[in-house]
């Protein structure tokens, strides 16, 4: 499957209305203190939005909320984006299920530790590129995945997925 012209299905649709619905609700009604919990909320559903929260000129989250609200043929940002935050989970998940495990590289361990949770699971065969990420940094772990399972350059991923 590409992202380029394929459909990322109604479920990543109805995920990513929902991050920038959230994400517009907390850039519009900003105040002196920051709802931590709302943020905390976002980072743990989406992990990355947060940057993408401060990063992103008001315009481009609007715009994408548009996109998402127009319906038809998908863009090929959702399916990118969409994967992205699952496979980010699931990397997060990853790294905690190998720390509670000493660190070691042990896949039957790691996978009991991680018991049904399918986002680590994932990473079940890529546990040495999560327990020692280039420069120690899951983002270009994750935008390979993301490439390869959509059949799209690194570059490509990267620009779907954080915009840039």
């Amino acid at each position: 499957m590409t992202a380029e012209g394929s459909s990322s299905g109604d479920g990543a649709r109805a995920r990513m209305r929902r991050k920038y619905a959230r994400m517009l609700e907390l850039r519009e009604t900003r105040s002196e203190a920051p709802p931590t919990r709302a943020l905390r909320e976002l980072a743990r559903e989406f992990p990355g939005a947060l940057r993408e929260l401060d990063a992103s000129p008001l315009e481009a989250l609007r715009a994408r909320a548009a996109d998402l609200a127009q319906g038809g043929a998908d863009a090929p940002w959702i399916a990118a984006t969409d994967r992205y935050h699952a496979l980010m989970r699931g990397a997060l998940e990853a790294k905690r299920c190998l720390s509670a495990i000493g660190g070691g590289l042990d896949r039957a361990a790691f996978e009991r530790e991680a018991g049904g949770a399918p986002d680590a699971l994932a990473w079940a065969g890529d546990l040495a590129a999560i327990a020692a990420p280039p420069r120690g940094r899951l983002v270009p772990v994750v935008l390979a995945r993301v490439a390869r399972e959509l059949g799209i350059s690194e570059a490509r991923a990267r620009a779907l997925a954080l915009g840039g």
